[in-house]
């Protein structure tokens, strides 16, 4: 099969199984994208932490790799202005392409359904209350 409709419901797996595949040769991207791929990614949005900026603009870099696959890495965020700074503009996550990193706050984005404070590099969650009485019934609804 050369070409998968998305949106059904094994979607995610098929995605899932066809980024895996590609990063199997390590010899090719490296034990430490194949270690990010198969750990630190679900469908497609990766997640993960480094301690030094140099090391995630590394890991970063690495995985732009895979784009000799057709596989292209974007939406591209950090708390880190000099991993930012590294990529093009159009690669960086739409709310982020737009702001000089130097000097505008980052707000918050969600990945993987939860909120992360960038600026605070930490994790909430952001519940918006429906319109619904605080009835038994509203509540129960929510």
């Amino acid at each position: 099969m050369n070409v998968h409709l998305f949106g059904s419901g094994p979607s995610p797996t098929i995605a899932t199984y066809g980024l895996r595949k590609t990063v199997e040769g390590e010899e090719k991207f490296g034990t430490e994208v194949k270690n990010f791929v198969h750990h630190d990614y679900y469908v497609d949005d990766g997640l993960c932490s480094k301690r030094t900026a140099a090391e995630a603009l590394d890991l970063v870099c690495n995985t732009t790799a895979l784009a000799k696959a057709n596989l292209l890495l974007h939406k591209i965020v950090s708390n880190s202005v000099d991993v930012m700074e590294a990529f093009p503009t159009q690669d960086r996550t739409k709310d982020i392409k737009e702001l000089d990193l130097r000097k505008d706050s980052l707000q918050a984005l969600g990945s993987l359904g939860v909120c992360w404070v960038i600026e605070r590099d930490t994790f909430t969650f952001c519940v918006t209350p429906p319109d619904k009485p605080f009835t038994q019934r509203g509540v129960l609804l929510i």
